[in-house]
């Protein structure tokens, strides 16, 4: 089960890649580089899979916020006619987020090494993502 510390974490991974991460397979492979490259402190654990590293604890705790109304999972239909799972904060997810933010992590280099985490992997493609995830969790 996921601690607040992780929620506060997934909140503000979601609020710092401009309120959206869209899909399923991008948002795990963004938690598992963070933790395991950037030392993000993620308590989720992560196994190999089809496509690439997964969390259970990381889809159940995305769940548990979006039943509480902080996150919105939107589904969209790609061109190649699959499913994808989008996950965008809803107004009460940013707020709760800009409240964490604005306190901090009591840690003063969390938020810094988290922001520069994101801006060094969020333009890149999620099967980029995926490869990078599989060199770090075999």
């Amino acid at each position: 089960m996921a601690g607040d510390a992780d929620f506060a974490l997934l909140l503000s991974t979601i609020y710092l890649s401009k309120g959206e991460i869209k899909g399923r397979k991008r948002l795990q492979k963004i938690v598992c580089i963070l933790k395991y490259h950037y030392s993000i402190p993620f308590q989720f654990e992560f196994r190999p899979y089809f496509y690439g590293p997964y969390s259970q604890q990381l889809a159940d705790a995305i769940s548990l916020l979006e039943a509480v109304g902080l996150v919105e999972e939107v589904e969209e239909e790609l061109p190649s006619g699959i499913l994808q799972y989008d996950y965008f904060l809803t107004k009460k997810g940013e707020k709760t987020t800009e409240e964490i933010l604005s306190k901090g992590f009591g840690n003063e280099t969390l938020l810094p090494n988290l922001k520069q985490a994101l801006a060094s992997i969020s333009d890149l493609e999620t099967s980029d993502l995926v490869s990078i995830a599989k060199s770090i969790i075999q």
